[in-house]
């Protein structure tokens, strides 16, 4: 992403952010019962996976903006990101799950979403104003001096986190084998997955556990 200019990437974030407010509106034409496994799939892919797609690769293309204006790659937020991950999960099956029914959430979850997509549409304008403010040779000097990066490393970068996860997703698949499907049971795995994550990105305390 880093070969396409900024105004590029944000008008491409505010479009699929709209698409995705305005396919969360949609109503079902029927209930979830009616539907056949592979019809509720459908369903769910159209109407979620924009916001997902959004809400899962924001933070990277934030990052990379800040770093395009000149200052360092704020790993940090990260850390943040994941300690905000680690408390939702805590909070549902304790609080929120047994408060609220699903109808319930699904409307919640609408609403937060509303607010991130009015927080995107204020921060992309933002940037544009900046990215006007820069010097067209600055931005096209950045581009051309952008790493090229080697089909190996990107293998890399799939591969290595790959395990990390594939290792979660079995040992949750094997605690709900074992004692069922319930928020119990695939709670404890993600949260330690998260929790690593945490660690990870938090640069002191990594450098700490290592001193260790």
């Amino acid at each position: 992403m880093e070969r396409v200019a900024i105004k590029y990437q944000a008008y491409v974030v505010v479009s699929i952010t709209a698409l995705a407010v305005l396919l969360l509106q949609m109503p079902p034409q029927a209930s979830p019962s009616e539907f056949s496994y592979l019809k509720l799939f459908g369903l769910l892919a159209l109407r979620v996976f924009p916001a997902i797609l959004i809400t899962t690769s924001l933070s990277i293309l934030m990052h990379g903006w800040v770093r395009a204006q000149g200052g360092a790659i704020p790993y940090h937020l990260y850390s943040i990101s994941n300690i905000g991950s680690l408390i939702a999960l805590g909070c549902y099956p304790i609080l929120l799950q047994p408060s609220f029914g699903a109808s319930m959430l699904s409307e919640i979850w609408t609403k937060l979403f509303w607010i991130l997509a009015a927080l995107i549409l204020v921060t992309t304008m933002g940037l544009l104003g900046l990215e006007k403010q820069r010097a067209p040779s600055e931005a096209n000097a950045e581009q051309e001096e952008a790493e090229v990066i080697g089909l190996k490393t990107k293998l890399c970068w799939i591969f290595i986190p790959s395990i990390s996860t594939s290792l979660m997703l079995i040992v949750t698949q094997e605690i709900t084998h074992e004692l069922g499907s319930h928020p119990i049971s695939w709670v404890p795995p993600f949260f330690l997955f998260l929790l690593v994550y945490t660690i990870v990105f938090t640069g002191r305390l990594t450098s700490a556990l290592i001193a260790c």
